[in-house]
């Protein structure tokens, strides 16, 4: 007892002193914080962190563009042609093939189609305003008033009744220059109980021609057709918006062709995994009874089951790609029962590598693009509308003319009248002026202020549209290089995993044992099957990107379709020929780059 209590005596005594040595501590360092502040302590990096990206990145860069060996043909080119279902009937068309026939078929390009026709109406609505228009106005009046002086009437009587029957039948037409034409010939029909009225029952002729011409606001053919010419512009417009759709729409469809092919590959490669694992399953089942583990067989079944499952979505992925293609085309070909037709892909993709030039692809944008076209129509439509705003500043003044003849006949001889305004008398005619401009000008001023910035706003637009396709241009030309360099590194991963895959497999069939070794040398296998397969879909995929990224890029300069001159009909471009590349060299990888021949639409 007596130890252990100088034992805890012993303890107590380190631990006070610990103690007072820790608060001396706080204290000292207390102190020399208030005087001065402790410098920062920056851990320091680790081994892995060390790096530049600059030099990682031009390291790369450097073994990229040493690699030049040409690309393999993938195994599964000869699998995207077969015919899956025995039973349907094969429809085996390339890229252009489908392209035509959606020009020809499709639903929406007709619903596309319209609004340019349907534009044009309103240039013949333009152009009616100056067409002649005939009239015919009639009056018969019967009056029956009180009388209020003798010389009303010229005798007895209380009440003055007069009938009177107009009819006016003529022409009218308004002119480009601006002024109102009219020609009309008018027979009346009047008699009364008045003895002044002499002769009585009097049939009246006169043919009148008037004419009125603007000379201020409203004059010119300028102003006058200006609506004409904003109908045009608006049918222009109509149809540059046409070209975007289709070639949007076009751009889906190829899209939908090679989303059609890598559904196939991709299940080729499935197909080819599940007997790969289903060998094997078949190999331990009957190695079962000698040196097979009962655990390597059921893991090797579940690998099976795992992959005949993945073909059961596989399946399914390739017939909802078909329909999206059904959806896009709207062909007579593809409708009816979908089992009873297989679109085969004839069309591989190109593993060709093709340089462009930001500043050419960028000039034709700048020239084909219908956005571009649209925005410099939209500012033509704004100066028009400006034009406009300015002239109806001007006040109104109008030259008013009008000349006529006139013939009269008792006895209700309206044609003996209508006879004697050509053979007695002379014309009559009155000129004369009309001026009227409103106080202030306030309705006038507020248009022409509207109507300037809108064409301000209108020349933005075209800046921004400007930027806007130069980017797009940018980002495709990109994409394209980018792409193939993404290509090349997926057909190198999938090397380097198939390398990977037969060594494994070699390893497991010259050591599989019935101890743990075996066991992990079948699990290593079937993982580095799965891995095989992954990365023959990335190259697949790869394959894709790069295809769909040239029909970007002539989708971002507007090459994608033309038009021929004089005609509103799209003519498909079957290929990029027109597109040259930067210089005459081969680049550095995947074959000689061509100088006059560029893939076809894939």
């Amino acid at each position: 007892m007596v130890g252990t209590r100088d034992r805890s005596d012993q303890h107590g005594g380190r631990r006070r002193c610990l103690v007072g040595i820790g608060c001396l501590f706080v204290l000292c360092a207390g102190e020399l914080s208030a005087r001065e502040p402790l410098p920062t302590l920056v851990p320091p990096a680790s081994e892995g962190s060390a790096f530049r990206v600059s030099e990682v990145l031009a390291e790369i860069d450097e073994a990229q563009n040493a690699d030049t060996s040409p690309l393999d043909k993938p195994w599964w080119l000869s699998h995207t042609t077969e015919l899956i279902r025995a039973d349907a009937t094969p429809f085996v068309a390339g890229v252009d093939d489908l392209l035509q026939l959606t020009l020809e078929y499709s639903a929406q390009v007709r619903v596309y189609g319209y609004v340019p026709r349907i534009r044009e109406t309103a240039v013949a609505e333009s152009l009616a305003a100056f067409d002649w228009s005939k009239f015919i106005d009639s009056v018969w009046q019967d009056t029956s008033e009180p009388v209020g002086s003798a010389l009303t009437l010229g005798g007895a009587g209380n009440r003055f009744r007069d009938h009177n029957l107009r009819v006016d039948a003529g022409l009218r037409r308004r002119l480009e220059a601006g002024g109102t034409f009219e020609l009309y010939q008018r027979f009346g029909h009047q008699n009364n109980n008045s003895r002044f009225f002499v002769p009585n029952d009097q049939g009246t002729a006169r043919l009148v021609l008037g004419y009125t011409q603007p000379l201020l606001r409203g004059r010119g053919h300028v102003y006058n057709r200006s609506l004409i010419v904003l109908a045009d512009i608006d049918v222009a417009t109509s149809t540059d918006e046409y070209r975007r759709q289709l070639q949007s729409h076009l751009l889906e469809v190829a899209k939908g062709y090679w989303g059609l092919y890598l559904e196939r590959a991709n299940l080729a490669q499935k197909i080819r995994l599940y007997l790969a694992t289903r060998k094997i399953v078949d190999e331990l089942e009957d190695r079962q009874l000698i040196d097979a583990q009962r655990t390597q067989a059921l893991s090797a079944r579940a690998a099976l089951e795992s992959r005949r499952s993945d073909l059961v979505r596989a399946r399914a992925a390739l017939k909802n790609a078909e329909t999206r293609l059904r959806s896009l085309i709207n062909a007579p070909d593809f409708v009816g029962d979908p089992e009873s037709l297989e679109i085969i892909p004839r069309d591989h993709p190109t593993v060709e590598d093709f340089r462009f030039d930001l500043d050419t692809e960028f000039a034709t944008a700048v020239t084909t693009r219908p956005e571009i076209a649209a925005a410099l129509k939209e500012i033509k439509s704004a100066c028009v509308r400006r034009d406009m705003a300015v002239h109806e500043m001007l006040p109104q003044l109008n030259l008013v003319t009008e000349t006529y003849v006139a013939g009269l006949r008792g006895s209700s001889r309206v044609g003996e009248a209508w006879l004697d305004q050509f053979r007695a008398g002379e014309p009559s005619y009155s000129v004369g002026l009309q001026y009227d401009v409103p106080l202030g000008r306030r309705a006038a001023s507020a248009r022409r202020s509207r109507r300037d910035q809108e064409l301000a706003q209108m020349r933005e637009r075209y800046r921004s549209t400007l930027e806007l396709v130069r980017a797009e241009v940018e980002v495709a030309v990109r994409e394209v290089h980018t792409a193939y360099r993404e290509l090349r590194a997926k057909h190198q991963a999938q090397l380097a995993a198939q390398r990977e895959a037969d060594t494994l497999e070699i390893r497991w069939r010259s050591l599989a044992n019935p101890d743990s070794t075996g066991s992990l040398l079948l699990e290593s296998l079937l993982r580095a099957q799965e891995r095989v397969t992954a990365n023959e879909y990335e190259f697949a995929k790869a394959q894709l990107t790069y295809n769909l990224a040239l029909i970007n890029l002539r989708h971002a300069n507007g090459t994608l379709l033309e038009w021929a001159p004089h005609s509103s009909e799209p003519i498909l471009t079957s290929n990029i020929s027109h597109l040259p590349p930067v210089d005459d060299q081969p680049s550095n990888g995947g074959g000689p780059q061509s100088t006059t021949k560029l893939p076809p639409i894939k």
